[in-house]
């Protein structure tokens, strides 16, 4: 019933400038190609009525990278989401140098308004915030399988039966708080001499690649798929993304 009720909200267009002639707010989603972005966000910026704000779903290019080529910069932004985005509410408000305070304030209402999760990152850095962390922990994840530490089945069931469950429900600055910050120099004082600093793609993972072991588009990544296998593992991670979900409203109704 959603589906249907959501599809019956959308209008197509071929034409650009008569998809934006009477918008507030457009979301720019093209492929990972700055040069057709730029593109993209000049014509949008000349065919866009000046109130528009205009906004990228990018997740690596930064807003004076896609609107380099806009006059309106103070409403150029990157709002980023996180797949499946259905189900996971969090977006990412990139603003750039020039992104004005009221961009910003209307469109993380707007993101409230549709019970989705906005947080701002208020300087431009590449990766924003999530993809950060993510890949600080993607690199150690694959050092222990390039030094044979541990097996990427191991791995993946260490972080799902600890940190994996924790964070979901209190973010790393909780955690630390809960521990006691004392005891979290103590922690790192000793790991962070060891754990990697590589600058490098692991070589676990090139290797992968060359081998055209692409993970569930191919049926062997780290791990062997069917289309079973896969299908199972995000009906499981969407249930317990919905039960998250859930958890959460009534905690916040209390």
């Amino acid at each position: 019933v959603q589906v249907r009720n959501a599809l019956d909200n959308l209008s197509y267009s071929p034409d650009l400038r008569e998809a934006v002639a009477d918008v507030d707010f457009v979301v720019e989603a093209v492929f990972e190609n700055l040069e057709v972005k730029q593109e993209l966000f000049k014509q949008l910026d000349v065919a866009a009525p000046e109130r528009t704000i205009l906004a990228s779903n990018s997740s690596s290019f930064m807003p004076s990278q896609v609107g380099a080529l806009v006059k309106r910069l103070d409403k150029v932004l990157v709002t980023h989401y996180f797949n499946p985005a259905h189900l996971i509410p969090l977006v990412e408000l990139v603003r750039g140098p020039e992104t004005s305070g009221d961009t910003i304030n209307s469109v993380r209402d707007l993101y409230t308004a549709i019970d989705k999760t906005p947080i701002v990152v208020e300087k431009e850095v590449i990766g924003f915030i999530v993809n950060r962390l993510t890949t600080a922990l993607i690199r150690e994840a694959l050092w222990l399988i390039d030094n044979k530490v541990a097996s990427p089945e191991d791995v993946d069931l260490g972080i799902k039966s600890s940190a994996g469950r924790r964070w979901a429900v209190a973010g790393p600055f909780e955690v630390m708080d809960l521990g006691g910050l004392d005891t979290v120099v103590d922690v790192t004082g000793v790991i962070l001499r060891h754990i990697s600093n590589k600058r490098d793609v692991s070589k676990s993972l090139l290797e992968k690649v060359d081998q055209g072991h692409l993970g569930t588009k191919t049926g062997q990544g780290f791990h062997t798929w069917n289309p079973e296998d896969t299908e199972l593992v995000k009906k499981r991670i969407a249930k317990v993304l919905v039960e998250i979900e859930r958890w959460s409203n009534e905690e916040s109704k209390k």
